[in-house]
């Protein structure tokens, strides 16, 4: 059975008001932007926390156990960078536009890629880390107790080449939201 095309409207402007008196679009936002900019495959459907201070407002979203990111699944294989994250809710919202989601989304991005996303800022905090992992001994100690073979140059090498064709990939994918 099919719905009327004015009857598919009329759900739509239904689905779109009540999606944004229930939930924090711009947190969404900003949950949709580091399930991308991470990858973090495991917190699609799984590892996402719904949460609210009272019952009276509205629902907000938390990540939960951020192991499969940065190019990583939890096993430690290898991710694509070239795909785009994202499930029925994130679905819904840039389908129905709910309080003008895909805008703001994509205006975020934007803002976040001129100034806390730029490849110079991630790279930096990911080699600050791994001096970190370096001096303290604790990337050898996870070496020795896993019998790894990896290096932290061969990871940062990685991450960076990775991030490369993520930035790509997310860049082209808001531009055309």
């Amino acid at each position: 059975l099919h719905l009327s095309i004015r009857r598919q409207r009329q759900m739509c402007i239904r689905d779109r008001n009540q999606i944004a008196q229930q939930l924090e679009i711009d947190n969404a936002i900003d949950y949709l932007i580091l399930l991308n900019l991470t990858r973090a495959d495991d917190n699609t459907g799984k590892n996402i926390y719904f949460s609210k201070y009272k019952q009276s407002e509205k629902f907000f979203m938390l990540p939960w156990d951020l192991d499969a990111t940065w190019g990583r699944y939890w096993n430690g294989d290898v991710t694509s960078p070239d795909d785009f994250l994202s499930n029925g809710l994130f679905d819904r919202l840039i389908e129905t536009d709910a309080d003008d989601f895909k805008t703001k989304l994509k205006t975020r991005w934007t803002a976040s890629r001129n100034n806390i996303f730029t490849k110079i800022n991630l790279i930096a905090r990911f080699q600050n880390y791994a001096d970190e992992m370096e001096v303290s001994g604790v990337f050898q100690r996870d070496r020795s107790k896993w019998n790894l073979s990896n290096s932290l140059a061969g990871e940062i090498n990685y991450v960076n080449s990775w991030l490369d064709a993520r930035l790509i990939f997310l860049d082209d994918y808001f531009e055309n939201l």
